[in-house]
């Protein structure tokens, strides 16, 4: 089945992997609600009877999201994902029909205004399987963590590896009381936000 063709095409990279990947999560996707339900509940009981300090960073994800989202299609969809803990100061760029969720803390999150937002899991919104699966880029990899380039003093600049996408670069400030910070001009739309202070 699609599980073992993901297990042969591992590391081999290029197509044959993505085919496996595409396969594996259309067949996850496309499971009835009650199958989903019975994986889901065997996959939680499975990890609650391990030692808790032996859980794998996947395993903590669905235990913790399974608290929110009891039984959701999203606890079967983590260990096809790469589970990224941002520290703060740094980002990552996605580039687009990359699945990706964000679980807790604080961050912001930049994107082109748009309609067609599709959902895989962890929500009780509409999930399109098939334009979701139709859609999604399948190469493997790990996302690059960036932790921005100097452009001043008190400022960093987060801009994505392309410059296709000026619109999406963003700049960190941070300032004590009574320093300042140039931005310079810009030919995009500008928003600022404080997170802290006064």
């Amino acid at each position: 089945g699609a599980p073992a063709k993901v297990a042969e095409a591992a590391g081999k990279g290029g197509k044959e992997e993505s085919e496996a990947l595409r396969a594996a999560y259309s067949s996850l996707m496309s499971q009835p609600d009650g199958e989903v339900v019975k994986m889901a509940t065997a996959l939680v009981e499975r990890i609650k009877s391990k030692d808790q300090g032996g859980l794998s960073r996947a395993e903590e994800v669905v235990l913790r999201s399974n608290e929110e989202f009891p039984n959701d299609i999203g606890l079967l969809s983590v260990f096809m994902l790469n589970i990224v803990t941002l520290q703060p100061g740094e980002s990552m760029f996605l580039k687009p029909n990359l699945p990706h969720a964000y679980l807790r803390g604080d961050c912001m999150e930049l994107m082109a205004a748009s309609d067609n937002v599709v959902r895989a899991g962890f929500t009780p919104k509409f999930k399109d399987v098939s334009t979701l699966t139709a859609m999604l880029d399948y190469h493997p990899g790990k996302p690059e963590l960036m932790t921005g380039i100097p452009e001043g003093p008190n400022v960093r600049l987060y801009a994505p590896p392309s410059e296709q996408f000026p619109e999406f670069a963003l700049r960190r400030c941070v300032l004590s009381a009574g320093e300042e910070a140039s931005l310079g001009t810009s030919s995009c739309p500008r928003v600022a936000i404080c997170t802290s202070g006064g």
